[in-house]
């Protein structure tokens, strides 16, 4: 009977502890994304998608032409590389050439490759 108890006790603590760091590390949230409206896992909520103070660079980055691509209905198999993608909360934390989009296999922001980037032909006098 006490060997229950003090396993209620324990895991009770635990759970406690975790609630706790979760809201601490909620509490140290820098940026909120909106999740897109037309996923399936909880369209529309927000989410912390940067827990790092932003870079002069990245705030003002502004937003970068093009789009981003479409989600896909099913998510690839796993791959690994040695960066990993690159998480972000607006264009400004990614290359010239890439937008920050929701990325649904992965549930956050990460930079991807911006399509239909308008061409802009030099001007020469």
């Amino acid at each position: 009977m006490m060997n229950n108890k003090m396993m209620l006790v324990m895991v009770t603590v635990m759970t406690l502890m975790v609630m706790g760091a979760n809201s601490q590390h909620d509490a140290q949230c820098y940026h909120w994304c909106k999740r897109p409206s037309d996923i399936k896992k909880e369209p529309g909520s927000f989410y912390c998608c940067s827990f790092t103070e932003p870079t002069l660079q990245q705030i003002q980055g502004g937003v970068h032409l093009g789009s981003c691509p479409p989600h896909p209905y099913e998510c690839p198999g796993v791959r690994f590389s040695p960066q990993g993608p690159q998480l972000c909360a607006s264009d400004g934390y990614c290359g010239r050439n890439s937008k920050c989009c929701f990325d649904t296999c992965l549930t956050h922001n990460t930079c991807k490759p911006a399509i239909q980037v308008p061409i802009i032909e030099p001007y020469f006098n």
